[in-house]
This record gives C-alpha cells, sequence and structure tokens, in this order.
C-alpha cells in the first residue's frame, strides 16, 4: 500500500522570486499533499495536490494559539520554525488519512521525490531527514501516530519556546535530540576527535549515527540537498521529469537555495544579486527544458 504525506507549509511576507518554480516542482510530486497556508497571492493553475488557504497572519497566529492554548502574538513568521514539532498535532483533522505529516521551507526546487521516497523507505522508517546530523529544517517527514504528534509536549519549556520571540530551532536541535537522546555524545565525539584528527563534521556523522540510530527506525543521511556553490558548478532541473541534477551528476530529493542566498550561516561575496532570476513563469508552465542553477544566476536552456 502506498504511504501518503502531507506536507504543512505555512508562508507570510512576499513571494520569492522563484515561487512559481517551487509549486511546479510540488506538482510533479502527486503522491505528495501540500498544505499552504499563506497571506500571499494565490498563484493561478496550483496542481491539485497543493492545498491553499488564504489568510492573515494575524489570524495564523490566533489559531496557532486556540489550538495550543498559547500567547502566539507579536512575533515574526520565521518563528515559524519552532511551531513545526507541533504541527501534527495542530492539525490532526486534516491528517487522519495520512500516514506521515512533515514540514519544509519553500526556498527550494523539489526533484523526483519518489525515486527517494520509495514505500520501502517509507515502510521502514519513522522519521526521515536529509541531513546526517540533525532533523533537516528544509524537508523533514514524521509517521503519523500519537506519541509524535504529541512529542512536542514532553519538553517541559515548550511553552515558551514557541511564545518566546526569540527563534530557537526547535524543529531541527530539540526536535532531533528527543528522538535521538544520545546525538549529544556525537557532536562531541565530531568536535574533539574528528577536529584533532581531521576528519570532516559530516564524515563523522555518517559514520557514527547508524550506531546511535540502530532499531530506533529513523533515517538520518546527508544527501547534500544544501550545497555552498561553487564557480562553474550547475544544478540542472529537468522540467519534463521533475529531476534534480548536481554538478557530480548525481539526482538530488530537491535543491536548497539556503547558501545560493545571502545569507549569515555562509560568509561570501558570491551570492545571488537582483537580477540573478532569467526565468519566466510562462516558460516553467510550458513543462519542458531545464533550469540552471548557478552561484551568480539561474536560467533557462531548451536543450542541455
Amino acid at each position: 500500500m502506498d504511504n501518503k504525506i502531507a506536507m504543512i507549509m505555512p508562508y507570510f511576507g512576499k513571494w520569492p522570486k522563484w515561487i512559481n518554480l517551487f509549486f511546479y516542482s510540488c506538482g510533479k510530486n502527486e503522491f505528495i499533499d501540500f498544505y499552504i497556508f499563506s497571506d500571499c497571492p494565490k498563484p493561478h493553475n496550483l496542481s491539485k495536490n497543493i492545498i491553499f488557504t488564504s489568510i492573515s497572519w494575524e489570524e495564523y497566529c490566533k489559531q496557532i494559539s486556540d489550538a495550543l492554548d498559547v500567547n502566539f502574538k507579536d512575533v515574526e513568521p520565521y518563528k515559524l520554525c519552532d511551531i513545526r514539532p507541533a504541527y501534527g498535532y495542530i492539525y490532526q483533522n486534516i491528517l487522519d488519512n495520512y500516514q506521515f505529516w512533515g514540514y519544509g521551507d519553500i526556498d527550494l526546487s523539489y526533484g523526483n521525490l519518489k525515486s527517494w521516497l520509495t514505500n520501502i523507505l517509507l515502510d521502514k522508517y519513522n522519521i526521515i531527514s536529509t541531513h546526517a546530523n540533525r532533523l533537516s529544517g528544509h524537508f523533514c517527514l514524521i509517521r503519523n501516530t500519537a506519541p509524535n504528534r504529541n512529542a512536542f509536549l514532553k519538553f517541559k519549556n515548550w511553552r515558551k519556546r514557541i511564545t518566546d520571540k526569540k527563534v530557537y530551532g526547535f524543529d531541527e536541535y530539540d526536535f532531533t535530540e528527543y528522538f535521538v537522546p544520545n546525538i549529544y555524545w556525537v557532536h562531541r565525539i565530531d568536535r574533539y576527535i574528528g577536529a584533532f584528527f581531521g576528519i570532516g563534521h559530516y564524515k563523522i556523522f555518517s559514520m557514527i549515527m547508524p550506531l546511535f540510530l540502530f532499531r530506533k527506525k529513523i533515517h538520518m543521511k546527508e544527501l547534500w540537498t544544501s550545497p555552498a556553490p561553487k564557480e562553474s558548478e550547475k544544478w540542472i532541473y529537468n522540467l519534463s521529469t521533475g529531476e534534480m541534477t548536481s554538478p557530480n551528476r548525481k539526482k538530488l530529493p530537491y535543491l536548497h537555495f539556503l547558501f545560493f542566498k545571502k545569507t549569515p550561516f555562509y560568509q561570501t561575496d558570491i551570492y545571488w544579486k537582483d537580477d540573478f532570476w532569467k526565468v519566466s513563469d510562462s516558460t516553467i508552465n510550458q513543462g519542458k527544458g531545464f533550469i540552471i542553477f548557478t552561484n551568480k544566476e539561474v536560467f533557462y536552456k531548451e536543450k542541455y
């Protein structure tokens, strides 16, 4: 039996330039339903697996407050990162027929997720992350069970984490420690032993995490979906097949744009400037050709 997946993805503010490509890539993954809550204009011709709800930020905050019995207000939309662990609890009414619920970012373009999220993988694991060292905030799947929906309630200070103006990264850090309590020791091994012997950060986690995840039914594997692009490197999205290919010709579940943009997490003078986006909506909608991503621009080619 196929596993049904629901992605809960509220977004407030202003649509980024790539939003139509994002929604196009959602539509190419018809086996996942994307629930979008936003105060942005509803795009035209959305695929039927994209369920769009128009709602103001103030009204959405009230819904969160009512669902969790907290006072969630006077915060910026980025604070939603700390709400994500509670999505399974908040949206129980729409998740009845789904085996997994998940959360993620919109600063990305999905590839062919079905080639990665096979029924074999979904049947085997309860938690699926594209990072080796933590649950990935840009894409994470959680099996739809009562213990998982209520997991955030196990934190003594969960109300403070949710209502503070400060962003704690509840979705990536605290939530990871809940499902993998011993990950603290892996971080220490990485910090001291790995650094001493010059072993790379992700190599340490790839080597050691399987020991800590034994029998936990948690899939945490680095899939390099958030690369720091270098000069001359190209990522290619096939509009026809919906596949995303890396510079070394590997198929990616998705390409996360975090380090293509100007970000405090990566210090460089080379990032996308105002005129980086060179793809029209009509080009995307024709459904053929290729979108090319580099560290300077995004453009279209009819053949590649």
